[in-house]
């Protein structure tokens, strides 16, 4: 970013036609019109947009009319200088509001395609960030993107204002920022061209309502809200629900285009979310994403409806070993038509549990003849997982590929790399031993 801010012409002030060469050759891109050179800049990450400013006179000033992903952050630089250069966080922060500053001065440009900010940034830094958000509104910005994640605990969040001139916004995403009920209606009320509404991290979010008969809303994102007890929705463009957190009171109707859904929570609350207030929407689902802790002994869905048109099943699962995982083939039983299958295995668990054999329960009722790629994310070959696998080869008949992907944990310690080094060497080997079961011309692929 050039050091000195200088005062930027008019847009229609000429600039320096003085044709330019490069290595003798004629500059074919500094002679095009100003317009095109700035929607070329406005493609470019603004850093690099400024860089031009050093190319030549017609180039110096081009930059400050950018229009494109605005995205602020100097987030891993910053980690680096404090974990490794011992920086005060309070200093770097102090640096990147001015950093933040010394660009929103200086651009003039009259749209912007999105504004993002990324840092550890609270409630007392408001007036800062109020400002931010005000210069994005006059923009007319379509998405705005505000990610206050804390380095390492959060303080007393930043609350967002209730603006006026928001009717421009396409998405909203807010991460580590306070929103309240009522501004969620203000959204729905005075975002006409609102699609998509992502919050996260709210500790003011209690009761939710997304409802109105003319919203253009397709996608909602809902997590980690812990004081949230109700959400309501009556959203006819809604294409996409996600939500993860406690329990709550949910209510969806009105919602005939919703095709993909995704919910986590711990198993028994899961299926409260599934079965009960969703079951209406179940056969519409086409891509279904269910995140789960299990630590009960049974594992078992109530009796499910055909899911008729779910193509793609997500399943992200914590279960110590030991943990019988067939009660989840209910959910394939029911999809007769479903294409691709990922099970993700998350947590220490997986890794630290014994490596005892048992019998390996069989299911052979409902054979799937339309499953084509299977996905085992953070495999190790414990009794669960690899009952479950062996289900899946069983009875998907048409499989054309497995994908095994082994569990990478996070290690420390020459000691300890070599453990996980030996473990990952023992789950290699349990994956191989799953080829000669694979359907005649199906793929396995370990990585």
């Amino acid at each position: 970013m050039p050091a000195a801010m200088e005062v930027q012409p008019s847009h229609s002030e000429s600039f320096d036609q003085s044709r330019e060469s490069v290595h003798g050759e004629e500059d074919r891109i500094s002679e095009l019109p100003n317009e095109i050179r700035v929607s070329i800049l406005s493609l470019l990450p603004i850093k690099d947009a400024a860089r031009t400013s050093v190319l030549s006179r017609r180039w110096k000033h081009l930059w400050r009319y950018f229009t494109g992903n605005l995205y602020l952050s100097t987030l891993n630089s910053t980690i680096w200088k404090i974990v490794r250069e011992m920086k005060s966080l309070k200093v770097e922060r102090f640096h990147f509001i001015g950093y933040v500053n010394s660009i929103l001065e200086v651009l003039q440009c009259s749209s912007l395609d999105s504004f993002r900010v990324r840092f550890d940034l609270n409630e007392r830094s408001k007036r800062y960030i109020n400002s931010w958000v005000e210069f994005a509104m006059t923009k007319r910005v379509q998405r705005l993107e505000l990610d206050f994640t804390p380095f390492f605990y959060a303080k007393k969040l930043y609350s967002f204002p209730k603006l006026p001139g928001i009717d421009s916004l396409k998405s909203i995403t807010l991460k580590y920022v306070n929103v309240s009920g009522e501004l969620v209606e203000y959204f729905m009320s005075q975002c006409p061209l609102l699609e998509n509404l992502s919050v996260a991290f709210s500790e003011k979010l209690v009761n939710m309502r997304v409802v109105g008969d003319l919203l253009s809303l397709k996608r909602l994102n809902v997590s980690n809200c812990e004081e949230l007890e109700r959400v309501e929705i009556c959203a006819i463009n809604l294409v996409s629900f996600r939500y993860f957190g406690r329990r709550i009171e949910l209510h969806i109707q009105n919602a005939p285009n919703l095709v993909d859904l995704s919910i986590g929570g711990r198993f028994q609350e899961l299926v409260e979310y599934v079965v009960c207030p969703l079951s209406g929407y179940l056969a519409q689902i086409q891509i279904l994403t269910l995140g789960m802790n299990i630590l009960e002994e049974d594992l078992e869905f109530p009796q499910l409806p055909k899911l008729t048109n779910l193509r793609q099943l997500k399943l992200r699962v914590f279960a110590p070993d030991g943990k019988c995982l067939l009660g989840l083939t209910s959910l394939i039983e029911a999809s007769p038509f479903l294409e691709r299958f990922t099970l993700r295995f998350v947590g220490s668990g997986q890794w630290g549990g014994s490596r005892r054999q048992r019998m390996v329960k069989k299911s052979m009722n409902y054979p799937n003849k339309n499953l084509k790629v299977v996905e085992i994310v953070g495999f190790v070959g414990h009794a669960n997982d690899m009952e479950l696998v062996t289900y899946l080869l069983e009875s998907a008949s048409m499989l054309e590929k497995m994908v095994v992907k082994l569990s990478h944990p996070f290690i420390f310690g020459a000691s300890s790399e070599c453990m996980e080094a030996e473990k990952e060497e023992m789950a290699r080997k349990c994956s191989l031993r799953l080829e000669p079961k694979l359907p005649l011309g199906a793929k396995l692929v370990i990585c």
